[in-house]
C-alpha cells in the first residue's frame, strides 16, 4: 500500500529486486504474515512509476520522476536505478 492506494504485486518480484523487501517480506514482520506493505512517505504516482520500473525496468517519464524515484530507491535499497539514471 502506497499513497493510499492498494496495489497487487507478486512477493517473489518485490523480493528478488530489492533487499528491503526481501528482508520485510521474508521475516518474521508483520509484513510478512500478512503479505502487506506499507509505505506512507511516497506519494501515489512516484511509487506506480517505482512499482512499473520493479517490473520493466522502464521508467515512463525519468525527467518528472528522477529526484523522487531516487529517493524511494535510496530507501528500498534499489540501488541500480541509480545506474538507469546515469545512462538515461
Amino acid at each position: 500500500m502506497a499513497g493510499g492506494k492498494e496495489f497487487k504485486s507478486h512477493k517473489g518480484i518485490l523480493a528478488t529486486r530489492s533487499p528491503y523487501f526481501k528482508t520485510m517480506l521474508e521475516s518474521n514482520l508483520e509484513e510478512a504474515k500478512n503479505n502487506r506493505a506499507k509505505i506512507d512517505d511516497i506519494e501515489l504516482d512516484v511509487f506506480e512509476a517505482f512499482l512499473r520500473y520493479i517490473y520493466t525496468d522502464l521508467i515512463d517519464d525519468m525527467d518528472q520522476y528522477a529526484a523522487d524515484l531516487l529517493v524511494v530507491a535510496d530507501k528500498v535499497s534499489l540501488y541500480y536505478i541509480f545506474e538507469y539514471k546515469k545512462n538515461t
